[in-house]
């Protein structure tokens, strides 16, 4: 059971890497631009609300 949980945390671990990653590269690709939060969460292919939770919960900011 405590396996398991333990791929579950590293899925999830791995899912929010790519996530980030994905954020920054289309921030690095569109830095000359204004950018939003709907221009990302579709390049990123999620929601604009879990790209909002996502963020603050990354770096205790809003993204704006």
């Amino acid at each position: 059971m405590k396996e398991r949980k333990n791929e579950s945390s590293l899925r999830n671990q791995t899912a929010q890497e790519l996530l980030l990653k994905r954020i920054c590269e289309y921030a690095k690709e569109n830095m000359e631009q204004k950018i939003t939060l709907k221009d990302v969460a579709r390049y990123c292919g999620v929601s604009v609300s879990t790209i909002t939770q996502f963020f603050r919960k990354t770096t205790g900011d809003t993204f704006h």
